[in-house]
């Protein structure tokens, strides 16, 4: 009966790992497709809309690297378990296990906030619409919070 369980959770990873790898492919094709569309294809008449352009796809390369590096160990963290049938985790203490098992989460989850972060960075209209978004809501909230005062 565990040997069954095993295969099964073995067979899970195994179909975790392929949809990893189209996961990863699809977005090496689709960035590939994006520098030839930019390098390759018509240029706008205009130098400004040229830069911006490049800008973008030199910050959109940098977002895709960055979130690659924070999510590669992670997926390296299981392929490793995969491969040696879980005998590596049988071998380290629950403590070393426990730390790197967060210590993975916390860089799967810091992925999440590569986007906003270095897209505000890089491009000052992000970073002021993203300013005034946070400024209206701001504003918006303390009026929300004047207004029960004046039904009393």
């Amino acid at each position: 009966m565990l040997l069954l369980q095993f295969d099964k959770l073995y067979y899970g990873l195994y179909l975790h790992a392929t949809f990893l790898l189209i996961c990863f492919l699809s977005i090496c094709v689709s960035y590939s497709s994006i520098v030839v569309k930019v390098r390759c294809g018509a240029q706008p008449q205009h130098h400004g809309a040229t830069s911006r352009e490049r800008k973008l796809t030199i910050t959109l390369l940098i977002v895709t690297v960055v979130s690659l590096l924070l999510y590669l160990p992670h997926v390296i963290m299981d392929y490793v378990v995969f491969i040696s049938k879980f005998k590596i985790l049988q071998s380290l203490s629950f403590s070393v296990v426990f730390h790197l098992n967060s210590a993975l989460k916390v860089l799967f989850h810091a992925n999440s906030l590569v986007n906003p972060i270095l897209y505000a960075l890089r491009m000052p209209e992000y970073r002021s619409a993203s300013l005034a978004l946070f400024r209206k809501r701001s504003q918006q909230q303390r009026q929300v919070a004047v207004f029960p005062l004046h039904d009393m």
